[in-house]
């Protein structure tokens, strides 16, 4: 009786315990899909992410983002070089954005 028992225990965990890691995950920030569109004037099309100055980081959605997204940490020093459509990012300690801009 005891090797009926054993599976059945194990089941009913397996259960309780997927169940209570789903219940105890935090949901995901949620993020801002941008409309955004590249100009000759505007490359990485920062106009369209120019609001989120003074959000948190994680409100941009890098797939809505026609380009690519660099992050720029205080008291760091970026690697050189200018890639058009690429949206800087510049954060505070905090992971606020401070500032964006193309390069």
């Amino acid at each position: 009786m005891f090797t009926r028992t054993v599976p059945g225990f194990v089941a009913v965990m397996s259960v309780f315990l997927v169940t209570s890691a789903v219940a105890d995950s935090t949901p995901p920030a949620p993020t801002t899909e941008l409309s955004t569109v590249a100009t000759p004037a505007d490359p990485c099309a920062v106009a369209a992410v120019k609001p989120l100055i003074g959000q948190p980081f994680g409100t941009i959605d890098p797939l809505s983002v026609p380009g690519v997204i660099r992050i720029l940490y205080p008291d760091v020093t970026p690697a050189p070089g200018v890639v058009a459509n690429r949206i800087n990012v510049v954060v505070d300690k905090l992971d606020r954005i401070v500032s964006l801009h193309c390069g």
